[in-house]
């Protein structure tokens, strides 16, 4: 995937995305070394 140029490009506005907007424990957990989404809609 980083090869491809457009895979390259979501994978780091992905990264900076995770990295500035999300909050652990609000946005998501990790559980056994695993990252899980929180789905806000689901509580």
């Amino acid at each position: 995937m980083w090869a491809e140029r457009r895979g390259r490009r979501e994978l780091v506005e992905q990264a900076l995305n995770a990295l500035h907007l999300l909050k652990r424990d609000v946005h998501y957990i990790v559980v056994y070394d695993k990252v899980q989404i929180i789905d806000e809609y689901m509580r």
